[in-house]
């Protein structure tokens, strides 16, 4: 008899070791979300309904968001809308603005640990 194959296993996402608001390699996938953002921030005729959909597809900067309205668990829709109406257009280009600066960093601290060979400890 032929038993019915097992569907293979899915891998586990990823499991975050940093707190949400701070940026981690994997936060570098979201750059294509990040210029989005940017791209609806330029459009005068961009909703806010559209600024909160595009900010929930960056969760480090969401959560950036909300940490600063005093925060710090998982981010809600609800949660994001108090967040931008409390901290306004300019917390949120503060909070922008560091996320890419943070996003830089990361991404310059990966490529320098690529370009360098591997040491042994203690050299």
């Amino acid at each position: 008899m032929n038993r019915p194959r097992k569907p293979p296993l899915k891998p586990a996402p990823a499991v975050r070791r940093a707190p949400a608001w701070e940026v981690t390699p994997a936060d570098l996938d979201c750059l294509d979300n990040v210029r989005s953002l940017l791209s609806a921030l330029n459009n005068a005729y961009a909703s806010t309904r559209q600024i909160h959909t595009l900010i929930l597809d960056i969760p480090v900067l969401a959560a950036r968001c909300v940490r600063r309205i005093g925060v710090k668990g998982a981010v809600t829709p609800e949660q994001l809308e108090r967040a931008l109406t409390t901290i306004g257009n300019l917390g949120l280009e503060t909070e922008l603005l560091g996320l890419l600066e943070d996003l830089t960093t990361c991404r310059a601290d990966l490529d320098e640990k690529r370009a360098r060979p591997s040491q042994p400890p203690g050299e």
